[in-house]
């Protein structure tokens, strides 16, 4: 389990990974690697793999759709999980199926805690005109608090 959480304003686009590695929904140790990094002009996160999270680092594509055929290409054979694509213009999620969906809200999150991220965000965003760093950070911390599927420290980025 994890949590990546991303928004985006007009101006700016923010993303956040947890630092948990999880087993069957426990704690298993906390990872050096962040879950988050910029590729290009995107920020991009990995929930649910290890091993998809090392091979779309490695060919830093911020591109949700080249990214999504380069995973098609690697055949990973992972399964359960998804990949948030973030930039000023929008966010993507990628899944296991090889689906890209275009999120029509600012914000998004992925993982065994993103009902909690979500729920932050939809109050956040409704409350008055919080930045997207804000929002993100702001709901990253309340999921850190209120969900045993997330570890801090967070690893937080915004362009």
């Amino acid at each position: 389990m994890t949590i990546i959480i991303a928004a985006y304003d007009k101006g700016s686009a923010a993303i956040a990974g947890d630092s948990g590695a999880f087993e069957d929904e426990a704690l298993v140790m906390e990872v050096v690697e962040p879950k988050v990094w910029r590729a290009g002009e995107s920020l991009v996160g990995v929930a649910g793999s290890f091993r998809v999270m090392e091979h779309a680092r490695k060919v830093a594509l911020g591109d949700p759709e080249a990214l999504r055929n380069s995973l098609v290409e690697a055949n990973l054979g992972a399964s359960n999980w998804s990949v948030l694509v973030v930039n000023k213009r929008g966010i993507w999620e990628i899944t296991d199926d090889f689906s890209i969906v275009h999120v029509k809200d600012h914000y998004c999150a992925v993982g065994g805690s993103n009902q909690i991220a979500i729920g932050a965000m939809a109050v956040l965003s409704g409350e008055r005109a919080h930045p997207a760093t804000a929002i993100v950070r702001r709901a990253m911390a309340v999921t850190l608090k209120h969900s045993p599927l997330a570890k801090g420290p967070a690893k937080h980025l915004t362009i």
